[in-house]
């Protein structure tokens, strides 16, 4: 068996793994659920009194749980951890715009932007003007994620948001149909809950909305 790929979901909760093998001529797909409440490192925190770590902790013990070593990886993380800006220009030039973009962030931040990566997305409007839809992480989660991975022997391809990546299942699945009309995906589940506003076939905005589904079920089931 040759394993391929790997694919890791996180949630507030838990963490959904897939990994992609190949057995002669057939690919199989499987997938694991790692729930924090099983981490060692949080049953630690309770027994102590400790503040909950986030994520990022659950994360190396899921993947020493896996023994997933020497392949390629991709991660999808929930969308609050991105931060989600859309700015307008009175020109159409994309290096114009990519000049103009770092002066223009830092009015709309509260915190420097060398703390963060970001990915821009330009889409050209009517009267020669531009817009930006710009994607941010903070350095410092990248800088962990791409450790724990180094350490392991896994090659990080991509780091993507749960928002985005549903748009982007919705514009491969519907590659070859017209997307003119405008729609809302929304999204509200267990874990998060967030609406994407789709005009001509792009991405226009992104909403992210408290989300307290998990807690109240928590609340019900505990008084059961």
């Amino acid at each position: 068996m040759e394993n391929i790929f790997y694919l890791v979901n996180i949630h507030p909760k838990f963490i959904e793994g897939i990994s992609l093998t190949k057995t002669n001529s057939k690919y199989n797909f499987k997938k694991e659920i790692f729930n924090f409440s099983n981490s060692k490192i949080e049953n630690k925190n309770e027994k102590n009194g400790l503040e909950k770590k986030f994520w990022i902790s659950h994360l190396e013990d899921f993947l020493d749980e896996q023994k997933w070593r020497g392949h390629p990886i991709a991660f999808i993380l929930p969308s609050e951890e991105i931060i989600f800006r859309k700015i307008k220009f009175p020109f159409q030039e994309r290096k114009k715009v990519k000049q103009a973009l770092p002066f223009e962030l830092e009015e709309e931040l509260i915190f420097d932007l060398s703390e963060s990566s970001y990915s821009t997305k330009v889409q050209s409007l009517p009267e020669q003007q531009s817009e930006a839809l710009i994607l941010l992480i903070r350095n410092e989660k990248l800088r962990q994620i791409k450790k724990i991975c180094f350490d392991r022997d896994l090659l990080v391809k991509n780091v993507d948001c749960s928002s985005y990546a549903l748009f982007r299942s919705k514009i491969l699945k519907n590659s070859t149909q017209n997307s003119d009309n405008d729609i809302f995906q929304i999204y509200l589940g267990s874990d998060e809950a967030f609406v994407n506003t789709i005009k001509n076939g792009r991405l226009d905005e992104i909403k992210i909305f408290p989300n307290r589904i998990s807690d109240i079920l928590q609340k019900f089931t505990e008084k059961e």
